[in-house]
């Protein structure tokens, strides 16, 4: 179980802000241009839109690595506590030295595969820029004229609406783009800290871990103690002075 303390929480929810502070600074951008308050021109059907997979990306934060990583921070002192307990309680002695058999990495994948959703993780990149697709088509056909009209004016009128509302439903692909662009990101900065927070373990416990190249060595050597003591065996049964007695004890 992790357990993560308040300040770390509230260090966290600070992380968090960081990832989604640009999105909603977009987002409010096109509040602003709606309300007429910036030149800029939206329509409401986009701006609903655009909403939805801010949402969506909100959904997503917490299964980001660098979201994750800062929990694994906040659960530090926890993790060690049951690290070490771990390592006493898998502890094999060899030549008279004693070491573990469970190793750092191993241990911190089980330690912490529930701390973010890793399929998420992995579709989040292409879902984002996606959704933002399906915004702008949805934009358009949400803001497609009625070219039935026979009046030339209404017609160019109706062109005109067409062309704005085109011009408006791009901002859901551009968003969706840019979230990609800012998870990817976070994602490979989370991943960096986790690397380096797990070669640092490693580095601190490498003399208290038994290495795979030890063990095998160690396995192959039990390997050939035991096959000289079978043929020391065979040979102390089968030497001439047995075979002579046989003999003897044959022909009486």
């Amino acid at each position: 179980m992790l357990q993560v303390d308040n300040n770390s929480s509230q260090s966290c929810f600070s992380q968090s802000f960081v990832i989604v502070l640009v999105p909603l600074l977009f987002l409010v951008g096109l509040v602003l241009g709606y309300m007429g308050i910036v030149p800029l021109k939206v329509e409401l059907h986009v701006l609903f839109l655009i909403a939805f997979i801010f949402i969506v990306f909100m959904f997503f934060v917490r299964n980001n690595a660098n979201y994750a990583a800062c929990h694994m921070r906040g659960s530090f002192a926890a993790m060690e506590e049951n690290l070490q307990a771990e390592l006493r309680a898998n502890a094999l002695t060899i030549m008279g030295k004693t070491k573990s058999t469970l190793h750092v990495k191993d241990f911190m994948a089980e330690y912490y595969k529930d701390i973010r959703n890793d399929n998420f993780a992995r579709v989040a990149p292409s879902v984002f820029p996606m959704l933002g697709i399906l915004g702008t088509f949805i934009a358009i056909a949400l803001s497609m004229p009625d070219f039935t009209v026979k009046d030339l004016d209404a017609l160019d009128r109706e062109i005109s609406v067409l062309l704005s509302g085109i011009g408006t439903a791009f901002y859901a692909s551009i968003y969706g783009i840019m979230l990609s662009l800012i998870w990817t990101y976070f994602e490979k900065s989370g991943n960096t800290k986790v690397d380096k927070n797990l070669y640092d373990l490693e580095r601190l416990y490498e003399s208290r871990v038994w290495k795979k190249a030890e063990l095998i060595k160690h396995e192959h050597t039990q390997s050939e103690l035991k096959d000289q003591e079978i043929v020391q065996t065979l040979k102390e049964m089968f030497n001439m002075d047995f075979i002579k007695e046989l003999n003897e004890q044959y022909l009486k």
